[in-house]
């Protein structure tokens, strides 16, 4: 089997910057939740637009989008545990939300999304 080299980030023109990853979990745990935000309308950037709503959850377009109509769907309720802190029922309902705009998205841009 051929060897795999991969350039690093230097060979490549990049910096490389070291990541903080204590520094990173301080600062988010002392950061208000982003998505209590939007529920509560204090966006603080006032960037996050909501496409869809529901008396349990919201979706709202994502900021940094990797596709066309990537959408982030939540509880309108702060949990922390994505699963445990659900009941079966909350749960079926939020998926149900994300069902149903996961067929809106796909609808909306079929025409755009090259296929294999």
């Amino acid at each position: 089997m051929p060897e795999i080299r991969v350039a690093s980030a230097e060979s490549a023109g990049m910096q490389r910057i070291p990541f903080d990853v204590e520094a990173y979990a301080q600062r988010v745990q002392a950061s208000p939740c982003f998505i209590c935000e939007v529920v509560a309308g204090t966006d603080s950037d006032g960037w996050h637009e909501v496409v869809a709503e529901t008396e349990d959850g919201i979706a709202f377009l994502c900021k940094y989008p990797t596709l066309l109509g990537h959408v982030l769907v939540a509880p309108k309720i702060h949990y922390e545990n994505v699963v445990g802190d659900f009941s079966e029922d909350a749960f079926l309902r939020l998926m149900r939300l994300v069902h149903r705009l996961a067929r809106a998205v796909e609808q909306r841009f079929r025409s755009n999304v090259p296929t294999c």
